[in-house]
């Protein structure tokens, strides 16, 4: 199961670049906001969604390091997904973005069993923004 949890944690970095990209690129119309949402990224997502949805049923007890790898993967998953989904809408992007990094960090700090961090708990409160998109 760690080979498992160390693949989801490798392709997790892919979609998060991935994610990180189409956040940084500020449409300027709604031609570009439609273009924004990308295929592949979204395609590798769903794929992204799947493999964690059947490492996390396995049937075998894991070590709890891993069980919060899961945990941290499943939170970074939601957040980059809504991060490039709030791009599209021109609100939240650098929020969203930076929080399924620490996410994504977090779940490797739990996978290398550094549990000095476990009772970080994200800010999921930040206050709505809207940034300049002309649509």
């Amino acid at each position: 199961m760690e080979e498992v949890i160390a693949a989801l944690l490798r392709d997790a970095e892919r979609i998060y670049t991935g994610g990180a990209r189409l956040v940084e690129w500020k449409p300027q119309n709604q031609a570009e906001s439609d273009a924004m949402l990308d295929k592949n990224f979204l395609i590798e997502e769903c794929h992204f969604q799947d493999a964690f949805s059947q490492a996390s049923k396995s049937d075998i007890e894991q070590p709890t390091r891993l069980q919060w790898t899961l945990i941290r993967i499943e939170q970074f998953d939601n957040f980059i997904f809504d991060a490039v989904k709030e791009a599209v809408s021109c609100s939240n992007t650098e929020a969203g973005l930076r929080l399924s990094r620490e996410l994504l960090d977090h779940a490797w700090m739990e996978f290398k069993g550094e549990t000095k961090e476990r009772d970080w708990d994200p800010r999921l409160d930040w206050p709505e923004t809207h940034e300049s998109c002309s649509h």
